[in-house]
């Protein structure tokens, strides 16, 4: 049985601005739905039960719903492909970055390693050796921080004990900060550097070799700056050609300060051995990340 839709009645007339309203607000697909929906209730009152469900119309909207629902699906799956697409090739970027970062890193520790071969000392082979291998092993402790912070953002505080820990008791350094301060891979790597060469330095021939010596270590920002200071006392009287023209030196004043973007001082005081470093904030800070 065809349904009669009589234009000038005034239910089919709000029937229909009430359509085109949800196609403006909604959607097309929820305007069909709604249709399809109408017309079974206006059929549905026209007609007894049975003739409602034998109804051509009946027929028309149940395939109308499968077409839709199959679109749908469709859509859905058209998404989530997309969806794993974009992934992929977040994933590709990513992976391509690291290798770039790593490659980078590389290169960046052949040459340290070329720079310490060339600038340690040693009055013989065997004292050569055992410098080479204290300073890589230096190097190692920043790349095992970084491994075990799984190449998240480690505290400068981390960088400090990680570096002095082989040096002695902890009650032979006195740490103040005004707060841990999250440091990115390179002050990692530099920082722990000039540590390892004081602190080797300071075992040697400074306060770390006199029995009450100690050394004070302490870092703040000044503005836009970060500052970090090291300062010995109670050790033995200062001697300077133990910290110079060696790799040792050269990490301490040129390699660390130039990496980062900043200056050094290097003093030696009555007291003791003074180091203060002063480089840009963003050169060595980085908001932390979980783990």
């Amino acid at each position: 049985m065809a349904l009669p839709l009589p234009l000038s009645e005034g239910p089919f007339v709000g029937f229909t601005v009430a359509i085109i309203v949800i196609v403006l607000c909604c959607s097309w697909y929820h305007a069909v739905l709604a249709l399809l929906a109408g017309l079974v209730i206006a059929e549905g009152m026209m007609l007894t039960a049975e003739q409602f469900w034998r109804s051509r119309t009946v027929f028309f909207i149940f395939n109308s719903l499968v077409m839709i629902l199959g679109f749908e699906f469709m859509k859905a799956n058209y998404r989530w492909q997309q969806r794993m697409k974009d992934d992929l090739v977040r994933k590709d970027h990513k992976i391509v970055h690291l290798l770039r970062d790593l490659t980078h890193r590389v290169k960046n520790q052949y040459a340290i390693v070329t720079a310490m071969m060339r600038q340690t000392d040693g009055e013989d082979i065997d004292e050569y050796k055992e410098k080479m291998i204290k300073r890589i092993q230096g190097l190692a402790r920043s790349q095992d921080l970084l491994i075990d912070k799984n190449w998240k953002t480690p505290g400068i505080k981390d960088v400090i004990m990680a570096h002095l820990k082989p040096f002695g008791s902890c009650s032979r350094f006195d740490i103040k900060c005004e707060t841990d301060i999250y440091v990115n891979a390179a002050a990692v790597q530099y920082i722990g550097m000039a540590l390892h060469e004081l602190a080797t330095n300071a075992v040697k021939y400074g306060a770390l070799s006199a029995p009450d010596g100690k050394v004070e270590l302490c870092w703040k920002t000044e503005g836009d700056a970060f500052v970090f200071e090291w300062k010995e006392r109670d050790g033995p009287p200062v001697n300077s050609i133990n910290l110079s023209g060696g790799f040792g030196s050269i990490a301490i004043n040129t390699y660390c300060p130039t990496a980062l973007n900043g200056n050094s001082e290097l003093r030696f005081d009555r007291d003791g051995v003074r180091w203060r470093l002063d480089v840009p904030l963003t050169s060595v800070s980085v908001q932390p990340t979980a783990a």
